[in-house]
Protein backbone atom coordinates (compact mmCIF):
# COMPACT_ATOMS: atom_id res chain seq x y z
CA UNK A 1 0.00 0.00 0.00
CA UNK A 2 2.83 2.25 0.85
CA UNK A 3 4.47 1.53 -2.53
CA UNK A 4 1.29 2.49 -4.41
CA UNK A 5 1.03 5.76 -2.55
CA UNK A 6 4.67 6.54 -3.24
CA UNK A 7 4.18 5.80 -6.97
CA UNK A 8 1.14 8.02 -7.16
CA UNK A 9 3.06 10.80 -5.52
CA UNK A 10 5.87 10.44 -8.08
CA UNK A 11 3.36 10.64 -10.96
CA UNK A 12 1.80 13.73 -9.45
CA UNK A 13 5.18 15.39 -9.41
CA UNK A 14 5.21 15.36 -13.27
CA UNK A 15 1.79 17.04 -13.49
CA UNK A 16 2.00 20.85 -13.47
CA UNK A 17 -0.14 22.76 -11.09
CA UNK A 18 -2.77 24.61 -13.22
CA UNK A 19 -2.39 27.71 -11.12
CA UNK A 20 1.39 27.58 -11.46
CA UNK A 21 1.13 27.34 -15.34
CA UNK A 22 -1.24 30.28 -15.57
CA UNK A 23 1.19 32.35 -13.56
CA UNK A 24 3.99 31.58 -16.08
CA UNK A 25 1.75 32.57 -18.99
CA UNK A 26 0.86 35.82 -17.27
CA UNK A 27 4.57 36.56 -16.81
CA UNK A 28 5.22 35.93 -20.52
CA UNK A 29 2.32 38.16 -21.53
CA UNK A 30 3.52 40.87 -19.20
CA UNK A 31 7.05 40.63 -20.61
CA UNK A 32 5.79 40.77 -24.20
CA UNK A 33 3.57 43.74 -23.35
CA UNK A 34 6.53 45.54 -21.79
CA UNK A 35 8.61 45.00 -24.93
CA UNK A 36 5.71 46.13 -27.12
CA UNK A 37 5.15 49.23 -25.01
CA UNK A 38 8.84 50.04 -25.24
CA UNK A 39 8.72 49.75 -29.04
CA UNK A 40 5.57 51.87 -29.17
CA UNK A 41 7.32 54.58 -27.17
CA UNK A 42 10.34 54.47 -29.52
CA UNK A 43 8.04 54.72 -32.53
CA UNK A 44 6.18 57.67 -31.02
CA UNK A 45 9.39 59.53 -30.21
CA UNK A 46 10.75 59.00 -33.73
CA UNK A 47 7.47 60.22 -35.26
CA UNK A 48 7.55 63.34 -33.08
CA UNK A 49 11.12 64.12 -34.16
CA UNK A 50 10.15 63.60 -37.81
CA UNK A 51 7.09 65.82 -37.41
CA UNK A 52 9.21 68.59 -35.90
CA UNK A 53 11.59 68.32 -38.88
CA UNK A 54 9.07 67.92 -41.69
CA UNK A 55 6.20 70.13 -40.47
CA UNK A 56 8.17 72.47 -38.17
CA UNK A 57 5.64 71.57 -35.45
CA UNK A 58 5.74 73.57 -32.19
CA UNK A 59 5.46 72.16 -28.67
CA UNK A 60 1.69 72.40 -28.51
CA UNK A 61 1.20 70.64 -31.83
CA UNK A 62 3.66 67.92 -30.83
CA UNK A 63 1.80 67.32 -27.55
CA UNK A 64 -1.49 66.94 -29.42
CA UNK A 65 0.14 64.56 -31.89
CA UNK A 66 1.63 62.53 -29.07
CA UNK A 67 -1.81 62.09 -27.47
CA UNK A 68 -3.25 60.86 -30.78
CA UNK A 69 -0.38 58.44 -31.35
CA UNK A 70 -0.82 56.82 -27.95
CA UNK A 71 -4.38 55.85 -28.91
CA UNK A 72 -3.25 54.01 -32.07
CA UNK A 73 -2.73 50.26 -32.31
CA UNK A 74 0.80 48.94 -32.76
CA UNK A 75 0.16 48.14 -36.46
CA UNK A 76 -1.26 51.59 -37.25
CA UNK A 77 1.59 53.22 -35.37
CA UNK A 78 4.10 51.32 -37.49
CA UNK A 79 2.40 52.53 -40.72
CA UNK A 80 2.55 56.14 -39.52
CA UNK A 81 6.24 55.72 -38.73
CA UNK A 82 7.04 54.35 -42.20
CA UNK A 83 5.17 57.27 -43.75
CA UNK A 84 7.16 59.78 -41.71
CA UNK A 85 10.42 58.07 -42.57
CA UNK A 86 9.60 58.54 -46.26
CA UNK A 87 8.76 62.21 -45.65
CA UNK A 88 12.03 62.67 -43.75
CA UNK A 89 14.03 61.20 -46.63
CA UNK A 90 12.35 63.52 -49.12
CA UNK A 91 12.95 66.51 -46.86
CA UNK A 92 16.64 65.63 -46.57
CA UNK A 93 16.96 65.19 -50.33
CA UNK A 94 15.56 68.68 -50.85
CA UNK A 95 18.49 70.12 -49.01
CA UNK A 96 20.98 68.31 -51.27
CA UNK A 97 22.22 69.69 -54.58
CA UNK A 98 19.89 68.08 -57.16
CA UNK A 99 22.45 68.34 -59.95
CA UNK A 100 24.17 65.10 -61.06
CA UNK A 101 27.65 64.45 -59.67
CA UNK A 102 30.62 63.99 -62.00
CA UNK A 103 34.32 63.49 -61.65
CA UNK A 104 35.71 66.94 -62.33
CA UNK A 105 38.91 65.46 -63.78
CA UNK A 106 37.58 62.91 -66.29
CA UNK A 107 33.85 63.69 -66.58
CA UNK A 108 32.64 60.21 -65.54
CA UNK A 109 29.50 59.85 -63.45
CA UNK A 110 30.36 59.77 -59.75
CA UNK A 111 29.36 56.42 -58.25
CA UNK A 112 27.22 56.86 -55.09
CA UNK A 113 29.02 56.07 -51.86
CA UNK A 114 32.53 56.39 -53.30
CA UNK A 115 35.07 58.95 -52.12
CA UNK A 116 37.03 58.79 -55.37
CA UNK A 117 36.20 58.38 -59.04
CA UNK A 118 35.89 54.73 -60.04
CA UNK A 119 37.15 55.54 -63.55
CA UNK A 120 40.31 57.60 -62.91
CA UNK A 121 40.77 57.66 -59.13
CA UNK A 122 40.43 61.45 -58.76
CA UNK A 123 38.84 62.89 -55.61
CA UNK A 124 37.65 66.08 -57.34
CA UNK A 125 33.88 66.03 -57.64
CA UNK A 126 31.71 68.44 -59.62
CA UNK A 127 27.98 69.09 -59.33
CA UNK A 128 26.65 69.34 -62.84
CA UNK A 129 30.07 70.36 -64.18
CA UNK A 130 33.50 68.98 -65.06
CA UNK A 131 36.68 69.79 -66.94
CA UNK A 132 37.55 66.36 -68.35
CA UNK A 133 41.29 66.75 -68.99
CA UNK A 134 42.09 63.19 -67.86
CA UNK A 135 41.71 60.44 -70.48
CA UNK A 136 40.05 57.31 -69.10
CA UNK A 137 41.59 54.14 -70.56
CA UNK A 138 39.69 50.88 -71.12
CA UNK A 139 36.41 52.60 -70.31
CA UNK A 140 34.58 51.54 -73.49
CA UNK A 141 33.55 47.93 -74.03
CA UNK A 142 32.94 46.22 -77.36
CA UNK A 143 30.59 43.28 -77.10
CA UNK A 144 30.59 40.33 -79.47
CA UNK A 145 28.82 40.01 -82.81
CA UNK A 146 27.57 43.18 -84.50
CA UNK A 147 28.06 45.03 -81.20
CA UNK A 148 31.78 45.23 -82.04
CA UNK A 149 30.82 48.17 -84.24
CA UNK A 150 29.79 50.24 -81.20
CA UNK A 151 32.32 51.00 -78.44
CA UNK A 152 30.14 51.35 -75.35
CA UNK A 153 31.55 53.40 -72.43
CA UNK A 154 30.34 53.30 -68.85
CA UNK A 155 27.27 55.37 -67.93
CA UNK A 156 26.11 54.98 -71.53
CA UNK A 157 22.59 54.11 -72.68
CA UNK A 158 21.53 52.59 -76.01
CA UNK A 159 18.14 52.34 -77.70
CA UNK A 160 17.50 49.44 -80.10
CA UNK A 161 14.51 49.35 -82.42
CA UNK A 162 13.23 47.03 -85.14
CA UNK A 163 10.11 45.31 -86.38
CA UNK A 164 8.56 42.05 -85.12
CA UNK A 165 10.98 39.15 -85.49
CA UNK A 166 13.95 41.38 -86.28
CA UNK A 167 15.96 39.92 -83.38
CA UNK A 168 15.88 42.82 -80.92
CA UNK A 169 15.82 40.65 -77.81
CA UNK A 170 18.48 38.24 -79.08
CA UNK A 171 20.86 41.07 -79.90
CA UNK A 172 20.21 42.67 -76.51
CA UNK A 173 21.01 39.34 -74.85
CA UNK A 174 24.43 39.36 -76.53
CA UNK A 175 25.68 42.07 -74.16
CA UNK A 176 25.26 39.55 -71.30
CA UNK A 177 23.07 41.75 -69.06
CA UNK A 178 22.97 41.06 -65.34
CA UNK A 179 19.32 42.19 -65.17
CA UNK A 180 16.52 41.69 -67.71
CA UNK A 181 13.34 43.74 -67.21
CA UNK A 182 10.45 42.61 -69.39
CA UNK A 183 6.85 43.56 -70.06
CA UNK A 184 6.47 41.33 -73.12
CA UNK A 185 7.57 37.94 -71.80
CA UNK A 186 7.46 35.73 -68.74
CA UNK A 187 10.77 34.46 -67.31
CA UNK A 188 10.69 31.00 -68.92
CA UNK A 189 11.07 32.03 -72.62
CA UNK A 190 13.69 34.60 -71.58
CA UNK A 191 15.65 31.76 -70.02
CA UNK A 192 15.28 29.64 -73.18
CA UNK A 193 16.62 32.51 -75.29
CA UNK A 194 19.71 32.87 -73.11
CA UNK A 195 20.34 29.11 -73.16
CA UNK A 196 20.14 29.17 -76.97
CA UNK A 197 22.71 31.96 -77.17
CA UNK A 198 24.98 31.09 -74.24
CA UNK A 199 24.24 27.48 -73.29
CA UNK A 200 23.79 26.82 -69.59
CA UNK A 201 26.71 29.00 -68.55
CA UNK A 202 24.93 32.33 -68.24
CA UNK A 203 21.56 33.61 -67.01
CA UNK A 204 20.48 37.11 -65.88
CA UNK A 205 17.99 37.93 -63.16
CA UNK A 206 14.59 38.41 -64.82
CA UNK A 207 11.97 40.88 -63.55
CA UNK A 208 8.47 41.25 -65.03
CA UNK A 209 6.87 44.70 -64.86
CA UNK A 210 3.58 46.35 -65.76
CA UNK A 211 4.36 50.07 -65.54
CA UNK A 212 7.07 52.65 -64.95
CA UNK A 213 6.68 52.40 -61.17
CA UNK A 214 7.60 48.72 -61.36
CA UNK A 215 10.67 49.58 -63.44
CA UNK A 216 11.74 52.16 -60.87
CA UNK A 217 11.44 49.61 -58.05
CA UNK A 218 13.59 47.12 -59.96
CA UNK A 219 16.28 49.69 -60.72
CA UNK A 220 16.45 50.69 -57.06
CA UNK A 221 17.28 47.07 -56.22
CA UNK A 222 20.31 46.83 -58.52
CA UNK A 223 23.65 48.62 -58.47
CA UNK A 224 25.39 46.82 -61.33
CA UNK A 225 24.58 46.25 -65.00
CA UNK A 226 24.18 46.03 -67.88
CA UNK A 227 20.42 46.24 -67.55
CA UNK A 228 17.96 45.66 -70.43
CA UNK A 229 14.35 46.91 -70.64
CA UNK A 230 12.22 44.86 -73.07
CA UNK A 231 10.45 46.96 -74.12
CA UNK A 232 9.64 50.60 -73.47
CA UNK A 233 6.93 50.58 -76.14
CA UNK A 234 5.05 47.73 -74.44
CA UNK A 235 4.56 49.98 -71.39
CA UNK A 236 2.41 52.37 -73.44
CA UNK A 237 3.24 56.00 -74.15
CA UNK A 238 3.72 57.82 -70.84
CA UNK A 239 5.02 54.83 -68.93
CA UNK A 240 7.36 53.97 -71.78
CA UNK A 241 8.86 57.46 -71.79
CA UNK A 242 9.16 57.52 -67.99
CA UNK A 243 10.76 54.06 -67.90
CA UNK A 244 13.28 55.13 -70.56
CA UNK A 245 14.16 58.21 -68.51
CA UNK A 246 14.68 56.00 -65.45
CA UNK A 247 16.98 53.65 -67.41
CA UNK A 248 19.14 56.55 -68.65
CA UNK A 249 19.28 58.08 -65.16
CA UNK A 250 20.23 54.71 -63.65
CA UNK A 251 23.13 54.30 -66.13
CA UNK A 252 24.44 57.78 -65.37
CA UNK A 253 24.04 57.44 -61.61
CA UNK A 254 25.51 53.94 -61.35
CA UNK A 255 28.21 54.52 -63.98
CA UNK A 256 27.09 51.42 -65.84
CA UNK A 257 25.32 50.46 -69.07
CA UNK A 258 21.58 50.35 -69.91
CA UNK A 259 19.76 49.20 -73.04
CA UNK A 260 16.17 50.10 -73.97
CA UNK A 261 14.34 48.06 -76.62
CA UNK A 262 11.84 50.01 -78.74
CA UNK A 263 9.32 48.74 -81.27
CA UNK A 264 8.62 50.37 -84.64
CA UNK A 265 5.59 52.15 -86.06
CA UNK A 266 3.99 51.60 -89.46
CA UNK A 267 6.56 53.87 -91.09
CA UNK A 268 9.44 51.76 -89.81
CA UNK A 269 10.59 54.39 -87.31
CA UNK A 270 10.89 53.96 -83.55
CA UNK A 271 7.45 53.90 -81.93
CA UNK A 272 6.36 55.98 -78.94
CA UNK A 273 7.48 59.45 -78.00
CA UNK A 274 10.22 60.81 -80.26
CA UNK A 275 11.92 61.98 -77.08
CA UNK A 276 13.11 58.43 -76.31
CA UNK A 277 15.78 58.28 -79.08
CA UNK A 278 17.00 61.71 -77.91
CA UNK A 279 17.35 60.49 -74.31
CA UNK A 280 19.81 57.68 -75.04
CA UNK A 281 23.42 58.12 -76.13
CA UNK A 282 23.23 55.78 -79.13
CA UNK A 283 20.44 54.40 -81.32
CA UNK A 284 20.65 51.14 -83.26
CA UNK A 285 18.19 50.19 -86.00
CA UNK A 286 18.10 46.45 -86.66
CA UNK A 287 15.41 46.45 -89.34
CA UNK A 288 16.36 44.24 -92.34
CA UNK A 289 17.75 45.83 -95.51
CA UNK A 290 15.60 46.01 -98.71
CA UNK A 291 16.57 42.38 -99.51
CA UNK A 292 15.57 40.99 -96.14
CA UNK A 293 19.09 40.59 -94.77
CA UNK A 294 19.37 41.37 -91.05
CA UNK A 295 21.23 44.64 -90.50
CA UNK A 296 22.70 46.44 -87.49
CA UNK A 297 22.74 50.18 -88.15
CA UNK A 298 24.05 52.84 -85.77
CA UNK A 299 21.86 55.82 -86.64
CA UNK A 300 22.99 57.94 -83.68
CA UNK A 301 26.07 57.80 -81.46
CA UNK A 302 27.69 60.22 -79.06
CA UNK A 303 30.76 57.98 -78.85
CA UNK A 304 31.62 56.87 -82.38
CA UNK A 305 30.95 57.42 -86.10
CA UNK A 306 27.76 56.07 -87.62
CA UNK A 307 28.13 52.61 -89.07
CA UNK A 308 26.35 49.45 -90.12
CA UNK A 309 26.95 45.75 -90.52
CA UNK A 310 25.07 42.60 -91.41
CA UNK A 311 24.33 39.62 -89.19
CA UNK A 312 22.20 36.48 -89.22
CA UNK A 313 21.01 33.55 -87.13
CA UNK A 314 22.78 30.23 -87.69
CA UNK A 315 21.13 26.80 -87.76
CA UNK A 316 21.29 26.56 -83.96
CA UNK A 317 19.93 30.07 -83.43
CA UNK A 318 23.29 31.68 -82.69
CA UNK A 319 24.39 34.98 -84.24
CA UNK A 320 26.67 34.69 -87.28
CA UNK A 321 28.04 36.83 -90.14
CA UNK A 322 26.22 36.10 -93.44
CA UNK A 323 28.03 35.15 -96.64
CA UNK A 324 27.88 37.39 -99.74
CA UNK A 325 28.82 35.34 -102.83
CA UNK A 326 27.69 37.74 -105.61
CA UNK A 327 28.77 41.24 -106.71
CA UNK A 328 27.15 44.28 -105.13
CA UNK A 329 26.82 48.01 -105.35
CA UNK A 330 26.86 49.85 -102.02
CA UNK A 331 23.66 51.90 -101.74
CA UNK A 332 22.18 54.16 -99.06
CA UNK A 333 23.78 56.75 -96.81
CA UNK A 334 26.06 56.72 -93.74
CA UNK A 335 24.42 54.69 -91.01
CA UNK A 336 22.14 53.14 -93.63
CA UNK A 337 24.29 51.40 -96.23
CA UNK A 338 23.21 48.14 -97.85
CA UNK A 339 24.58 45.73 -100.43
CA UNK A 340 22.48 45.71 -103.61
CA UNK A 341 23.01 42.47 -105.58
CA UNK A 342 23.95 42.99 -109.23
CA UNK A 343 22.17 42.95 -111.69
CA UNK A 344 18.88 43.34 -109.79
CA UNK A 345 17.12 46.56 -110.78
CA UNK A 346 16.79 49.53 -108.47
CA UNK A 347 20.47 50.24 -107.85
CA UNK A 348 21.86 53.76 -108.16
CA UNK A 349 25.62 53.13 -108.04
CA UNK A 350 26.02 49.99 -110.19
CA UNK A 351 27.41 51.66 -113.33
CA UNK A 352 30.94 50.27 -112.92
CA UNK A 353 29.61 46.75 -112.29
CA UNK A 354 27.46 46.96 -115.44
CA UNK A 355 30.41 48.13 -117.53
CA UNK A 356 32.67 45.35 -116.24
CA UNK A 357 29.92 42.74 -116.72
CA UNK A 358 29.52 43.90 -120.34
CA UNK A 359 33.21 43.16 -120.93
CA UNK A 360 33.09 39.92 -118.93
CA UNK A 361 35.47 41.39 -116.37
CA UNK A 362 33.16 41.16 -113.37
CA UNK A 363 34.03 38.61 -110.69
CA UNK A 364 32.02 37.29 -107.73
CA UNK A 365 32.52 38.63 -104.18
CA UNK A 366 33.30 42.19 -105.18
CA UNK A 367 31.62 45.57 -104.67
CA UNK A 368 31.75 49.13 -105.95
CA UNK A 369 29.86 52.43 -106.07
CA UNK A 370 30.27 54.34 -109.34
CA UNK A 371 28.25 55.41 -112.40
CA UNK A 372 29.25 56.13 -115.97
CA UNK A 373 30.56 59.70 -116.57
CA UNK A 374 32.35 60.14 -119.93
CA UNK A 375 33.64 63.58 -118.93
CA UNK A 376 35.68 62.10 -116.05
CA UNK A 377 39.28 61.02 -116.77
CA UNK A 378 38.57 57.46 -115.64
CA UNK A 379 35.08 57.41 -117.19
CA UNK A 380 33.18 57.11 -113.89
CA UNK A 381 32.03 59.26 -110.99
CA UNK A 382 31.99 57.97 -107.42
CA UNK A 383 29.97 59.26 -104.40
CA UNK A 384 31.68 61.64 -101.98
CA UNK A 385 31.57 59.00 -99.22
CA UNK A 386 33.21 56.33 -101.40
CA UNK A 387 35.78 55.42 -98.73
CA UNK A 388 33.09 54.77 -96.15
CA UNK A 389 31.29 52.56 -98.65
CA UNK A 390 34.54 50.76 -99.36
CA UNK A 391 35.08 50.03 -95.66
CA UNK A 392 31.52 48.76 -95.38
CA UNK A 393 31.98 46.33 -98.28
CA UNK A 394 35.40 45.11 -97.15
CA UNK A 395 34.06 44.49 -93.63
CA UNK A 396 31.76 41.89 -95.20
CA UNK A 397 34.53 40.07 -97.08
CA UNK A 398 34.11 41.76 -100.46
CA UNK A 399 36.88 43.05 -102.73
CA UNK A 400 36.49 46.71 -103.68
CA UNK A 401 36.52 47.48 -107.40
CA UNK A 402 37.91 50.89 -108.45
CA UNK A 403 37.21 52.61 -111.79
CA UNK A 404 40.87 52.00 -112.62
CA UNK A 405 40.16 48.24 -112.51
CA UNK A 406 37.91 48.54 -115.55
CA UNK A 407 39.57 47.71 -118.88
CA UNK A 408 37.67 49.46 -121.67
CA UNK A 409 37.42 47.77 -125.08
CA UNK A 410 39.73 48.95 -127.82
CA UNK A 411 38.58 52.25 -129.28
CA UNK A 412 36.77 53.33 -126.04
CA UNK A 413 38.32 56.12 -123.98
Amino acid sequence: MTDQIDGAEEENEDIEDPEEGSEDEEDLHAEAKAVLDELREEFIQEILVASATVHRSDGKALKALQDKLRRLTYENLESVLLDYRSKMEKAQNKDEDPRPKYCYSCGSAWAPGYISCVACGSIDQGSGEARPTVVVKNDAKQYMGPWKLLPWPRSGSVGVYGGPGSGKSSLAAMIRPLVWITKEQVPKPVGEMFRRLWGDGYMPQVHTVNNAEDVEEVLEMHYRGPIVLDSATALKLKDGLRASQLMVQWAQKRNDRALVIIQVNKGGESAGYMEIPHLVDAVVNISPDPWGVRAFRITKSRWSPLGDTYWSFGEKGQVEVPDFPASYSVEGKPGGYWLHPFPIKGAKWDGLLAAMAGQEQLQPRCASAAVRAPYMPNGFVEPMDVWERKRFAEAHGLRWVHPSDYQPPSGEK
